[in-house]
């Protein structure tokens, strides 16, 4: 509900009161600070949580790509695949490749 009333500080505040986070919950709190436009955020709940799901990834990445950091989300990339995390997500393929497209150069050479 505060989500799609675009309150991240009050989705944070129930989320701080959750006592067992699920993969799903710090999925949700990413993506919450990710359509807020709160990139930082976004990467620092990513970087505490105990475990990460395909679509936390995902989510990171995207906010990578948005922020003009593309070395760093193939460096997130490669992390992703050294972690063994399947990626059967086109989403996830589809941003990669935009890196290459769009990306600087150095981007595309290291994920050949």
């Amino acid at each position: 509900m505060y989500a799609k009333c675009g309150l991240p500080d009050d989705v944070r505040a129930v989320f701080d009161g959750i006592v067992l986070k699920s993969p799903v919950s710090w999925t949700s709190m990413i993506y919450v600070y990710v359509r807020s436009v709160r990139k930082d955020d976004a990467a620092e709940v990513f970087r505490v949580a105990p475990v990460w799901s395909l679509y936390s990834w995902t989510a990171l990445i995207s906010v990578l790509l948005q922020s003009g950091k593309d070395i760093n989300a193939m460096e997130l990339y490669v992390e992703m695949n050294l972690e063994r995390v399947e990626i059967v997500d086109p989403l996830v393929l589809s941003m990669l490749l935009s890196l290459c497209q769009y990306g600087t150069l150095g981007s595309c050479q290291a994920g050949s």
